[in-house]
């Protein structure tokens, strides 16, 4: 396996579960330990059985069939580390590579997926969440963020598990102005 396939979003295997996914036609289990993603191949090379259907233990797959237990990270066989299965590179998005990877999360541990950003502070719309009641200082235009620095800062936080991006204070950018993809 030389390409990059997409086997799966990063919301579909929570923290602490495995899930059996397919690529190139060859089945394999996806781990997700803490927010870091590692493949290796599904079936367990004692007898077969399905590694993504087992239980994950910290960083160690237990094979649901005859309990054996395999390290996430290497391949290795826990109690026989020179028996070793089949490891895969896990790839999130165009670009960064997951394995080691954080996923940001909120103060519950859940993942944050969402990003809003506004593009200036001088929107007429007055949201709730985003503008003071109170009388607000305009920012000096140099404080605020260039395209260029917006799309290295929409990169970061994709990086960190983000996948949605709204942007606000859009309706000062509209007719001629409109912002294009």
């Amino acid at each position: 396996m030389t390409d990059r396939v997409r086997v799966a979003q990063v919301a579909d295997v929570p923290v602490g579960e495995a899930r059996v996914v397919e690529a190139q036609g060859k089945a394999l289990a996806l781990f997700n330990v803490d927010g870091t993603f590692y493949v290796l191949d599904n079936a367990c090379p004692h007898r077969g059985g399905p590694l993504g259907e087992g239980e994950l233990e910290g960083t160690v797959a237990v094979c649901p069939w005859h309990a054996w237990r395999w390290d996430v990270k290497t391949g290795a066989n826990v109690n026989n580390p020179a028996v070793k299965m089949a490891c895969f590179p896990v790839f999130r998005g165009r670009r960064q590579r997951l394995r080691g990877a954080t996923v940001i999360r909120d103060t519950f541990g859940r993942p944050l997926r969402n990003l809003r950003l506004s593009v200036t502070d001088r929107c007429n719309l007055r949201c709730a969440y985003c503008m003071p009641e109170e009388e607000y200082a305009w920012l000096p235009r140099a404080d605020i963020l260039t395209f260029e620095e917006t799309a290295r800062l929409v990169d970061a936080f994709a990086e960190l598990g983000v996948d949605k991006v709204r942007l606000t204070g859009a309706s000062r950018c509209s007719g001629r102005t409109s912002l294009t993809s």
